[in-house]
């Protein structure tokens, strides 16, 4: 069997939907947490930026 490849890369998609019941300022932490982190990994060199994807489409899954 073949050794992998040394660097892998993944793609990280982020759907932004959350739950009605949370508070407006909790949303928002968890976004600001999420741009921080990124920022850091970026600054690492473990990730590279990417870009918003567009609003139409479809989300298919297992349940139908």
């Amino acid at each position: 069997m073949s050794e992998p490849p040394a660097s892998h890369e993944f793609l990280v998609i982020s759907r932004g939907q959350w739950s009605p019941d949370l508070p407006k300022e909790r949303i928002q932490q968890a976004i600001d947490d999420f741009y921080h982190w990124l920022g850091q990994m970026v600054d690492a060199g473990k990730m590279k930026t990417g870009m918003r994807l567009g609003t139409a489409g479809a989300t298919v899954s297992a349940r139908g």
